[in-house]
């Protein structure tokens, strides 16, 4: 009879005991799956951190405020060449966001695989204890291990939300950093630019003076160079001239010389009979047959 009741006894126990392990299975499973949800949730914030975050709000503050930057202002070719402030903020903002989209796109990518990693563990940390307690429901300690195994998910649910903020804050100061840098580097290639574009301005004028220089000196070498053909051509005329009077000359001393000779032929019988002290036809034209003389 006692060992009847003790039997009856023992059995509304482990009735009692896994009622409550079933009570405390279904208590874990709605705070897994609180768990998962509160993992999506965080996933989805990493994804459209954009625009929402502080550091984008004090960046577009940082861009927007007044750059003590000189107008620039260079001559190419005599035309005047203006490098505005507002060309230059344009710039500046096109490459600081173009570097922040890339710089979320990755650590958004990071704490995707990091997110999704810790969610794959967990998924086998809940199996692994399913599995254990479907072996033995009535342990008592199998359940405390349950127990404490979800309290440290929470934690390290906790320490993952702390370090996805953490490595928000430091990537805004990282991409604060790198946008002051950028904005130093351009400032400085701007003005290297414009160094450069103003030797070239004095090259340029220092080579237009040389052409004129070569342009004038042709000219002369022109005006030379007409004026030597113009004698050549005067010094050839005066030759010719010359050429022209002693050819002429020539000719009236032989027409001379032959005339001469034929009065001698004609008169030669009247010759003898008279003195020959002097010629006949030297008494009729006086200063023939002398001997000329040349220059």
């Amino acid at each position: 009879m006692q060992m009847s009741e003790t039997i009856a006894q023992n059995a509304c126990i482990s009735q009692n005991d896994h009622k409550i392990v079933l009570w405390r299975n279904e208590r874990l499973k709605k705070d897994i799956c609180q768990l998962k949800a509160k993992l999506r949730a965080m996933t989805e914030d990493m994804k459209h951190l954009e625009g929402n975050d502080e550091h984008q709000k004090q960046m577009i503050w940082y861009l927007e405020q007044p750059v003590d930057i000189p107008e620039n202002t260079c001559t190419i070719n005599e035309n005047k060449v203006t490098i505005t402030e507002e060309s230059q903020k344009i710039q500046l903002w096109s490459d600081t966001m173009e570097a922040l989209d890339n710089n979320d796109i990755q650590s958004d990518n990071d704490l995707n695989r990091e997110l999704k990693s810790e969610n794959h563990r967990l998924t086998l940390e809940n199996e692994k204890l399913r599995s254990a307690l479907k072996k033995d429901p009535s342990d008592q300690k199998m359940l405390r291990i349950y127990e404490d195994k979800t309290e440290k998910l929470k934690k390290d649910l906790w320490k993952w939300k702390e370090k996805a903020k953490a490595a928000e804050n430091a990537l805004a100061r990282t991409q604060l950093h790198t946008a002051k840098v950028n904005n130093k580097d351009q400032l400085e290639t701007i003005a290297s630019l414009n160094e450069t574009i103003d030797r070239m301005a004095l090259d340029l004028k220092m080579v237009r003076k040389t052409l004129q220089e070569l342009e004038g000196a042709r000219l002369d070498l022109e005006k030379k160079t007409c004026t030597i053909e113009k004698q050549n051509i005067e010094l050839e005329n005066i030759t010719r001239e010359k050429q022209a009077e002693e050819n002429n000359k020539l000719q009236l001393e032989q027409e001379e010389t032959s005339l001469v000779q034929a009065i001698e032929s004609l008169q030669q019988p009247e010759i003898s009979n008279r003195p020959r002290t002097k010629k006949w036809y030297q008494c009729l034209f006086p200063g023939c047959g002398r001997q000329k003389t040349t220059d």
